[in-house]
């Protein structure tokens, strides 16, 4: 997808491109606050991802949350879709909810010549936020299954900080209800410096010490065309040593399953997720890219192309994890 001449996707938050910075903090994830940039739009997807947002993860006492919205003059649209509306319902559960220092209202009006998705990420990333937090869908709702709303799909290639997917209306409902109950996280891992970071924000994430990590590693049949770091001797060692200094204390479980025969990675990851009844799917953005030999298509170890797969087909909620 082509950004249109006035988007400047080098609007950044501080680098997380180094291993060991990413690492390091992994011993204290909640040393500094969160920021969630949260787009909303009166659809009941954007609701739930407000709603998880403000119930489930906002709750500590440090953390930020921004909501934004990009008004259009679109008499046809509902009430609940128009934007002032949609401006008093929000203002009014911030108002009580939280200090005004740790909220704003970020209302957009429409720009000519910039999409909405364009304004949205542009805010998001000038906002700096850790979070940037939508609905799968969006007003116009009810895709095809594997559909992804414009704004999602846009976010998710765009975005400079690590977004956040509801895709579950009902499954991020019971969450937001679960009281105090363990969360599972289930991270996809391999080499890269995107699974790293993936594994720090579950942990950011995470509420409680009774949390759930399951470290998932799905593992190439040729693994003797790989680079020897990919290899699953090296991402085994790799994430046993990460777990023994720096995730003490923790549930963590660390799973190597070998990729079957005319079976991609990306459907093992979504069958796996949904195995496990996972409240959230984590995986880099941006993998490693080791191709085996034949057509590549089948075989090819791309986590890139995977963690989009399973923002479409997982049902749970999905973050895609920024490192850069």
């Amino acid at each position: 997808m082509a950004l249109s001449p006035s988007f400047n996707a080098s609007q950044r938050r501080p680098s997380f491109s180094r291993p060991e910075d990413i690492t390091a903090l992994m011993g204290e994830p909640n040393a500094m606050p969160l920021k969630y940039f949260v787009a909303v739009d009166g659809s009941d997807d954007s609701l739930c991802a407000y709603n998880l947002t403000l119930k489930h993860l906002m709750p500590r006492t440090s953390n930020n949350i921004v909501v934004g919205h990009v008004a259009k003059e679109k008499e046809y649209l509902p009430p609940h879709m128009q934007a002032n509306n949609i401006k008093a319902r929000v203002e009014a559960d911030l108002v009580t909810s939280f200090p005004k220092s740790r909220y704003e209202l970020h209302w957009m009006s429409k720009d000519q010549g910039k999409s909405t998705k364009e304004q949205i990420v542009r805010a998001a990333n000038e906002k700096t936020v850790d979070f940037l937090v939508l609905g799968f869908q969006g007003r116009k709702g009810n895709k095809a299954q594997g559909m992804l709303g414009s704004t999602s799909d846009f976010s998710i290639r765009y975005s400079s900080s690590s977004v956040i997917v509801v895709k579950n209306v009902e499954c991020a409902r019971a969450l937001v209800n679960a009281g105090g109950r363990a969360v599972k996280f289930v991270v996809c891992v391999d080499d890269s410096v995107g699974a790293l970071k993936a594994i720090l924000d579950a942990l950011r994430l995470s509420k409680s010490s009774e949390d759930k990590f399951i470290l998932l590693h799905v593992a190439p049949l040729a693994q003797e065309q790989l680079q020897l770091s990919a290899r699953i001797e090296a991402v085994r060692a790799k994430y046993e040593r990460i777990i023994a200094e720096q995730l003490q204390g923790r549930n963590v479980e660390f799973r190597v399953v070998q990729k079957t025969a005319g079976i991609p990675i990306n459907e093992t990851i979504v069958s796996i997720v949904e195995d496990e009844c996972a409240d959230f799917a984590v995986l880099g953005a941006d993998g490693m890219n080791h191709k085996s030999a034949g057509d590549g298509s089948k075989d090819g170890y791309y986590i890139g192309s995977t963690s989009d797969y399973v923002v479409r087909n997982a049902h749970c909620t999905v973050i895609v994890s920024h490192a850069k």
